[in-house]
C-alpha cells in the first residue's frame, strides 16, 4: 500500500487494515518518505513493514540529508517493532551501510536481477 492511498482516509484505512490483519495478512507501507505521509501516519497504521523510498536509499552515501532520513525511518521502525525494507539497493556500498544500520530486507540489482516469473 502506498503512503498516499493509506492516508487518503486514515480512519477507514486503519479500520480496514485491522480487519484484514485478523485473517493473517501483513501490510507494508510502500515508498515511505517520498509522499505525503508523516511519522504521525506511520504510528497510526497497523503495518508490519516500512519500505524506505528508493529516492533516499540510492543517494544516501552521497547526501548527508538522505542518509539522515533513512536512519530516522530505520530507528522509528525499530522502536515501533516494524521491519524495514530498503528499495533501490544498486551497489555494494549501499548494501553494507544498510546492513550496519539494521535494515531488515532489501530490493535492488545488488541483491538480485529481475527475472521472468516463469523462471522462479
Amino acid at each position: 500500500m502506498t503512503e498516499r492511498a493509506a492516508v487518503a482516509n486514515l480512519g477507514l484505512t486503519t479500520e480496514m487494515m485491522q480487519q484484514i490483519k485478523v485473517l493473517g495478512f501483513s501490510f507494508a507501507l510502500d515508498d515511505f518518505g517520498s509522499g505525503v505521509a508523516t511519522f504521525y501516519y506511520l504510528e497510526q497504521l497497523p503495518i508490519n513493514y516500512v519500505k524506505i523510498a528508493g529516492e533516499f536509499v540510492s543517494i544516501m552515501n552521497e547526501r548527508a540529508v538522505s542518509l539522515a532520513i533513512v536512519k530516522s525511518i530505520q530507528h522509528i521502525s525499530e522502536v515501533m517493532q516494524v521491519e524495514t525494507i530498503a528499495e533501490s539497493i544498486e551497489e555494494k556500498g549501499l548494501l553494507t551501510a544498510l546492513q550496519e544500520m539494521g535494515v531488515n530486507f532489501g530490493q535492488g540489482y545488488e541483491l538480485h536481477l529481475p527475472e521472468p516469473i516463469e523462471n522462479i
